[in-house]
């Protein structure tokens, strides 16, 4: 583990799971209206009430929302860019804290951004790279102490909130009656607000009007994100197929219901749940690329 953990510091493929983390809220501030986001009201609230860890919450200390707003834009700008990972990975974390608990409206993915940015942090700490992006090929020596172990801890929480994320999905979705009889995709392919586009309704409604494909794909539904968290337990080979499949999965939400920043911190954690992290993006991406060909000779 000690190898391992030498090379993940070495490789880039943490740097891009950490750039689609801190683009997915970087997306959000750029394009969406800062009153929208952040509007007066719900900021005189939330400083009525400012105790314990949310003190730290940076977007209330200010009176002008554009400091923090401004600064949170800065800082996610250099992580993507990958410098200073050590310091960043504090600040990032720190960044996406004060946004979640601000923001007024929020989705499921903003929320799984702040846990898995937060857990980055001990591996980060290791990396005294400049710029994580560049591969060092020079061997890393690393003691065996506190921050060392908390990195090879941090990894393992990394697995499990990502295998219980999706056991969590499945399982749930099992028990509510709109999935057990197997119309809760039809639902929400067709609502008002998270529906599909007028486009793809024309082009691919008649699948979930029909009893027959509407149950198929209600329940493969339930089935891959299930899938998905028995990637825990799977050999790497496996787990490769498993990020194709959840990649496509997470593109379809995108199409379907319009939610980019929710594929990017979907993605992100996908590549942290199922790729060698002590490999370069390009070795991993070449071993996605030779299942995927694999796949389609069968």
């Amino acid at each position: 583990m000690k190898e391992r953990i030498e090379k993940i510091i070495q490789n880039n493929t943490v740097t891009l799971a950490r750039a689609l983390l801190a683009m997915g809220f970087f997306i959000t501030l750029l394009f969406t209206g800062i009153d929208d986001l952040f509007p007066r009201h719900h900021l005189i609230e939330l400083k009525k009430n400012i105790e314990g860890v949310m003190m730290l919450n940076f977007f209330l200390w200010f009176d002008n929302i554009l400091i923090p707003y401004v600064f949170s834009i800065v800082v996610l700008i250099v992580v993507i860019l990958g410098y200073c990972p050590r310091v960043l990975s504090i600040i990032h974390a720190w960044v996406t804290y004060s946004i979640f608990y601000t923001m007024l409206i929020v989705e499921g993915g903003d929320q799984i951004n702040a846990i898995l940015t937060l857990l980055l942090i001990p591996i980060c700490f290791l990396d005294t790279r400049k710029n994580a992006w560049i591969v060092c090929h020079e061997k890393q020596h690393i003691r065996k102490g506190f921050f060392y172990y908390n990195a090879k801890y941090s990894l393992l929480f990394i697995s499990v909130q990502m295998a219980i994320l999706y056991f969590n999905a499945g399982v749930s979705k099992i028990f509510a009656p709109e999935w057990e009889n197997g119309t809760a995709v039809y639902y929400w392919f067709y609502d008002n607000m998270f529906g599909a586009p007028d486009w793809l309704k024309y082009s691919a409604g008649f699948l979930f009007t029909n009893d027959i494909t509407v149950t198929l794909i209600n329940w493969s539904v339930i089935i891959l994100e299930l899938f998905l968290f028995t990637g825990l337990f799977l050999s790497q080979h496996y787990k490769y197929i498993l990020f194709i499949l959840g990649i496509i999965f997470h593109f379809m939400i995108i199409l379907i219901h319009g939610l980019p920043t929710f594929f990017l911190a979907m993605t992100g954690g996908l590549i942290l749940y199922f790729f060698r992290l002590d490999k370069s993006i390009e070795e991993n991406l070449q071993r996605v690329k030779t299942i995927i060909l694999m796949m389609k000779k069968i």
